[in-house]
């Protein structure tokens, strides 16, 4: 026999009981108007009111129950003694189950030592795997080093110090003060002493930066630049600030509206374009979906102006904008037309290979030219997409090298699925001074692995991997985080950041 000596679920009943014993001692004893006689000495005390320090002694001695008789309401002295006795015995019982130990047989104890062994062991096996392999929220606590709290504690300081400098500005500077503009201007400068490409993206900034990601936005499907005129003074061509040239109107947008390239702008929403930037005149035609713009514009050859309501739609930029045989078919000699990276990119170099194929004799194609001319770069993801259409199964695409566990170190590969260009057929890539990113990645790749060769000018030189925190405000932080290598290991981000253009400015004009 084992015995044991009770468990937790033993002394809350008891607890449980004892409670409603004390319930039921108010009831029975609610005013004790004779305590004083049962407080003799070595008595035992049962507080029943402690905020007024009221005290019975328990059990009672026999001498004086009978003091007890005013507070049972008129019940016979053989009353009392059984209500007692009843009492005493339920008290015995508690005190019984609470410390007296139960006897039970030794099959049965060992049989509940397995069960609680096996619950244990699967709730602690339960826990590991999920630190381990289950929601990603769920982290195991990293203790900060000395340098990692010193560091927190300057970043700390010197927020609370630029803080101060803005309020103290913004409150006895001699002139009024934009707060954002000095805010902006302050975080740029910070931020450019880095490289050109790590930025603060102000609400309008997120949303290009979006357009270039995703390739879409709510507009008219209109590109539009600056304009010119022929000054007879000085005959020469100068610039005109009192319109906006269109560089280009997409069918199914501003095409079906009636604007053609080459038309000037020269109101929008009965507001003259005069004075101002290209910046200005973008946000004025972009707007959510389902709205409408009025645009006043003139024609060459046409007197006077005319003008016509633009409806805005979610449009989607091709990132392939040509894709076509050129010279003779019977050459099968494709050329393929990449103007950006963006999610979609991948896939529609893949339908344009495809459509080409179909297109050429015997369904084969000769070679392929691929223009990355003037391209910026974009998704990281698009430029593996677009690179394992050239490259053999698993072939090495692109590694970054980070200095962070947030930036790790890794390496990208084309699929198991293989190129859609045979080895037989012949790869060229076209770059300019501003092919960049993601298109140097894809240039870069096809020239390691001996795939193609790269004809044009040396390219931009953006090699920096770069991750997009989303700031309140809907603000954004593109922040530098790694740099690009090819399979190779050449670095493609140049060794000066001014060797690829001068600072942010070329940087933006290159991406445009």
């Amino acid at each position: 026999m084992v015995r044991d000596s009770g468990s937790r679920w033993r002394l809350a009943a008891a607890l449980s009981i004892a409670v409603s014993l004390l319930r039921a001692g108010e009831a029975f004893s609610p005013s004790l108007a004779l305590r004083t006689a049962l407080q003799s000495p070595g008595a035992a005390r049962l507080s029943l009111s402690p905020a007024t320090g009221q005290t019975l002694r328990w059990p009672a001695p026999r001498s004086h129950r009978r003091a007890l008789s005013p507070t049972m309401m008129g019940a016979s002295p053989e009353e009392e003694e059984g209500a007692l006795q009843k009492l005493q015995a339920v008290s015995k019982s508690v005190y019984d189950f609470v410390f007296q130990p139960i006897s039970i047989s030794l099959p049965c104890a060992i049989g509940w030592w397995i069960v609680g062994s096996f619950i244990t062991t699967g709730a602690i096996a339960v826990s590991l795997f999920t630190i381990q392999f289950g929601d990603p929220r769920v982290q195991t606590t990293v203790v900060a080093t000395t340098e990692d709290v010193r560091n927190a504690q300057k970043v700390e300081e010197e927020a609370v110090l630029f803080r101060e400098i803005l309020a103290d500005v913004q409150a006895a500077y001699v002139d009024p003060v934009d707060s954002e503009r000095f805010f902006e201007t302050g975080v740029r400068a910070m931020l450019g002493s880095l490289d050109p490409y790590t930025e603060f993206e102000n609400n309008r900034d997120t949303q290009d930066l979006d357009i270039m990601t995703y390739g879409r936005y709510g507009g008219v499907g209109l590109t539009v630049g600056s304009d010119t005129k022929y000054d007879p003074v000085k005959g020469a061509i100068v610039s005109d600030d009192t319109r906006f040239l269109v560089v280009g109107a997409l069918e199914g947008y501003a095409w079906d509206a009636g604007l053609r390239t080459g038309d000037h702008i020269v109101g929008i929403d009965d507001q003259p374009v005069k004075g101002k930037k290209l910046k200005e005149i973008t946000e004025m035609l972009r707007g959510s979906p389902g709205s409408d713009v009025v645009v006043a514009f003139q024609r060459d050859g046409v007197k006077g102006d005319q003008s016509t309501v633009l409806h805005r739609k979610l449009v989607q930029i091709p990132n392939v904008p040509l894709a076509r045989l050129i010279g003779d078919p019977k050459e099968a000699n494709g050329y393929i037309m990449l103007k950006s990276f963006a999610e979609t990119s991948g896939q529609e170099v893949k339908d344009a290979i495809k459509s080409l194929k179909q297109q050429a004799p015997n369904k084969k194609l000769n070679s392929v030219i691929l223009d990355l001319r003037g391209n910026p770069g974009g998704l990281l993801t698009a430029a593996v997409d677009v690179a394992e259409a050239f490259l053999e199964p698993a072939a090495p695409v692109v590694s970054t090298l980070g200095r962070t566990a947030a930036a790790p170190s890794l390496a990208y590969s084309a699929s198991k699925q293989g190129p859609l260009i045979p080895k037989d057929t012949k790869v060229i890539v076209l770059t300019s001074g501003s092919t960049a990113s993601a298109a140097e990645i894809v240039a870069g790749a096809i020239q390691d692995h001996d795939r193609g060769i790269v004809v044009g000018e040396k390219t931009f030189g953006k090699g920096l991997v770069q991750q997009v925190a989303k700031l309140p405000f809907d603000t954004s932080l593109k922040l530098t985080v790694a740099k690009y290598y090819t399979p190779s290991g050449r670095c493609i981000q140049s060794s000066e950041y001014k060797a690829g253009g001068v600072g942010r400015e070329a940087a933006v004009e290159a991406e445009r």
